[in-house]
């Protein structure tokens, strides 16, 4: 991943933050005096709302200096995706002007995942995807400073999910003359060498020596015959049970072509 986390567990406050120039905060219920709540309670008056609904709509402004707040308050009752997507309508406004650096501050008690969750939302929706488009713009964000975390909060987790998801999506978006078998093969021998995983490759020779006939007579009808079955093993120290996933990349599907 391409953005860098800093957990900082600094004594923040208004002054110091003012000068980031865009900022989410986050906050609960039980916080009568969020940060900068004097231009938050001014647009909720203005808006005609209660601060309450920041529990299920964030809501933004700009400070004197020209900084871009967002707020939004931190309920209990929410699952992993609900929170997910809050923090992405709320991230809309922030990402939106393609920043360099995001604040993020936890004013919420004993309340880390929504921080991290934070964290991830921020950052998956700042990855470049293979975009064919000439307009396509690419995404500054390269820092992501938090506060608020305690000092055991660490973002190695949201780190490998959000290199997952936008692997992921990489492969699913990429068309298929720019993914073929062999580049897909490319890609998971260069992924086992930067991970560590033991790769087994079953190449179409291979597979009709085996007798795996189902497989082999699909593959058969495309040119040039690179299709394989390829079994990847990670060992890592310690590890007392096996976890068996299966699964299949497919690079171009003519079903219903007469």
């Amino acid at each position: 991943m391409n953005i860098k986390i800093t957990n900082n567990n600094k004594i923040f406050n208004e002054l110091n933050l003012k000068k980031n120039l865009h900022s989410l905060i986050l906050f609960d219920e039980k916080q009568s005096n969020p940060l900068f709540s004097v231009s938050l309670m001014a647009k909720v008056k203005r808006q005609g709302g209660k601060i309450t609904d920041l529990k299920e709509t964030a809501l933004s402004a700009e400070l004197d200096n020209g900084s871009l707040v967002t707020w939004l308050m931190v309920s209990e009752k929410k699952s992993i995706f609900q929170i997910q997507t809050l923090l992405r309508k709320a991230f809309d406004k922030i990402l939106s002007e393609n920043p360099k650096t995001v604040t993020i501050v936890n004013e919420s008690k004993n309340n880390d995942e929504w921080l991290k969750q934070a964290v991830y939302v921020a950052c998956v929706n700042s990855q470049d995807l293979p975009n064919l488009k000439s307009s396509a713009k690419k995404k500054n964000l390269k820092s992501i400073k938090t506060f608020g975390a305690s000092a055991k909060t660490s973002f190695k987790n949201i780190e490998a999910l959000v290199g997952g998801n936008t692997l992921t999506r990489e492969l699913t978006i990429t068309p298929p003359n720019q993914l073929t078998p062999t580049i897909y093969r490319q890609k998971i021998k260069k992924l086992s060498k930067e991970n560590g995983w033991k790769v087994d490759e079953f190449a179409m020779p291979k597979l009709k020596k085996l007798g795996a006939g189902a497989f082999y007579a699909v593959a058969k009808g495309s040119e040039p015959q690179d299709a394989a079955i390829v079994h990847l093993t990670y060992s890592p120290t310690g590890a007392k049970e096996t976890i068996s996933l299966v699964g299949k990349g497919i690079c171009l599907i003519q079903a219903g072509t007469t």
